[in-house]
């Protein structure tokens, strides 16, 4: 018969052949009678303990490889990498002011500059009392006024005209696609969203303290098969050993309801630890 045998090694790194260790595998579908018949030559073993999963012919491919798979894990990197780019990249502009010319040549003519260094100095400090008089709190409801007359076709012709521009929130573009994205991931790893943290968006709702409990319940019955299988290894080790009274156990924590007093118990699975709930005071 075929001894089919684990190869072990610090793959990490560079591997010489007396580096790798050849470790007997248990045969998985009888791994107790299979080592009762060899444990008298060998005493180190190797047993299987993995999920099934498709796509795979030897190592198990985890359940959240479909991130990178899927390009899920890509989309989410891009995301950021685009908002950064934009809140870099971005000039935020609140207001666009137009100043004609002759707005200019009427201050130079009244003041009666005609220095062209104090001309620019003038220019500068009537461009600082625009911009100091529409911004800040305390300038907030006040009244500009400004000329215009009327050209011969009768088009009117402004002086300086004043346009407030309404923008977005930056990087505010791909708020439903980070959504997305973190749906999709928590959804890979198996985790409700509102477990982890609170979804990003304004139109997110939040659940419930009895959402919570349940979604917190359901997260660690899902990992039950799991626990099984791990458990699987040490109930051969104690039917070998002939241990006694002896059960494995991976207790959960169970959120409780403010009628019992307390914050949380754990539970155990075991039905000889159903009645042996530990309080849990947080």
């Amino acid at each position: 018969m075929t001894t089919v045998c684990h190869i072990y090694a610090n793959w990490r790194n560079t591997v010489s052949p007396e580096d790798i260790e050849r470790i007997e595998l248990l045969n998985p579908q009888v791994p107790f009678t299979d080592l009762q018949s060899r444990s008298k030559k060998i005493k180190k073993f190797a047993v299987v303990s993995r999920i099934p999963t498709p796509d795979n012919t030897y190592y198990p491919i985890p359940y959240y490889a479909a991130l990178f798979k899927g390009k899920w894990y890509d989309i989410k990197q891009l995301i950021g990498i685009a908002k950064e780019a934009k809140l870099r990249n971005s000039a935020p502009i609140k207001y666009h002011i137009e100043i004609a010319n002759s707005f200019w040549n009427n201050i130079f003519k009244v003041e009666g500059i005609t220095d062209r260094v104090t001309q620019q100095e003038r220019v500068n400090e009537e461009k600082d009392n625009i911009i100091n008089f529409l911004t800040g709190m305390e300038n907030s409801g006040k009244v500009l006024f400004s000329t215009f007359y009327v050209s011969p076709n009768g088009e009117e012709q402004h002086d300086v005209v004043i346009n407030k521009i309404e923008t977005d929130k930056e990087g505010g573009d791909w708020a439903t696609d980070i959504v997305e994205a973190i749906n999709m991931m928590c959804f890979t790893m198996r985790v409700h969203s509102n477990l982890v943290g609170s979804v990003p968006g304004k139109s997110q709702t939040n659940n419930s303290g009895s959402d919570k409990r349940e979604l917190y319940t359901i997260a660690q019955a899902l990992q039950k098969p799991y626990h099984d299988l791990l458990f699987g290894v040490h109930r051969v080790i104690m039917r070998f050993n002939k241990w006694q009274n002896v059960t494995p156990d991976c207790p959960f924590i169970k959120l409780t309801t403010l009628d019992e007093n307390k914050d949380a118990k754990q539970v155990s699975l075991n039905k000889q630890g159903n009645n042996e709930d530990t309080d849990k005071q947080q």
